[in-house]
């Protein structure tokens, strides 16, 4: 079980440090289990808000497993951590520090919370045509200021689906029209220069949850997005990351089957 901190529970005042300036905002409610990022349902202005943080205090990788050490969070080893880097697009994850290199797992594990805000906010940013739709909006983005801490983690400020359902718990099939729907959103994302490479369960929501008439794809923090690829080194991409073989995949495991649309 990731820890959750005392300040991401319920009626907690955080601080918000967002381009317009100082904002507090109250946690309503934390969505767990945290995984990579923490997903909260915050009220800032008034407006029930969904925030992202991409602390990486809070990794669900830093608990114990068969193949490897707890390596909890220490507030000395993060300092000597950001002392000795700054963000890197180009940081080379597959160079695992060594066991006991507590310092540079704390740097891997900082820079995959900035390669992860980084996937977002880049998705969201090509996706803009899909938001308040497809897919959520995207509000901006800002800092969260935490005390004693050697860095402030990122946010994303995104659109609270009321009433949702994630497709790993909807009982009734929805419209045919809500399905082709994501089957044109899913396999529109490339046209836009994003992959997402997550499509599970968990990532399709639908509302109102007893009586679909809606459904948007969330969650990019694993996207890919285009660079300067060619045309044919990204539709290979586009094809070998394969959002629409894996969303063909879950309406086959939720027994709905599929026909393309003409």
């Amino acid at each position: 079980m990731v820890e959750i901190a005392n300040y991401y529970r319920q009626g907690s005042i955080l601080s918000l440090k967002l381009d317009t300036g100082t904002a507090p905002a109250t946690v309503m409610q934390p969505l767990t289990p945290f995984t990579s990022s923490q997903v909260l349902l915050i009220l800032l202005d008034g407006v029930p808000t969904i925030m992202k943080v991409y602390d990486p205090r809070f990794l669900c990788h830093r608990q114990p497993s068969k193949h490897r050490p707890a390596r909890p969070w220490d507030c000395q080893i993060e300092a000597e951590a950001i002392r000795q880097t700054t963000p890197d697009p180009n940081f080379d994850f597959s160079a695992y520090p060594g066991r006991n290199d507590r310092v540079g797992w704390e740097i891997l594990y900082y820079q995959q919370m900035e390669c992860t805000f980084r996937s977002e906010v880049e998705s969201y940013m090509c996706l803009a045509p899909l938001q308040g739709h497809e897919i959520p909006c995207c509000y901006g983005s800002g800092h969260l200021i935490l005390a004693n801490r050697a860095f402030f983690p990122h946010i994303l400020l995104l659109q609270y689906i009321p009433d949702a359902i994630d497709l790993r718990d909807i009982a009734v099939k929805p419209d045919r029209s809500i399905i082709l729907s994501l089957f044109k959103t899913v396999s529109g994302f490339g046209a836009l220069g994003v992959t997402h490479n997550d499509i599970n369960p968990g990532n399709i929501l639908f509302s109102p949850h007893n009586a679909p008439t809606h459904a948007v794809i969330i969650d990019f923090g694993h996207a890919y997005y285009r660079e300067s690829e060619s045309d044919q080194e990204w539709d290979e991409i586009v094809k070998e990351n394969g959002d629409v073989r894996a969303f063909k995949r879950l309406l086959g495991w939720k027994g709905w089957g599929f026909e393309n649309p003409a």
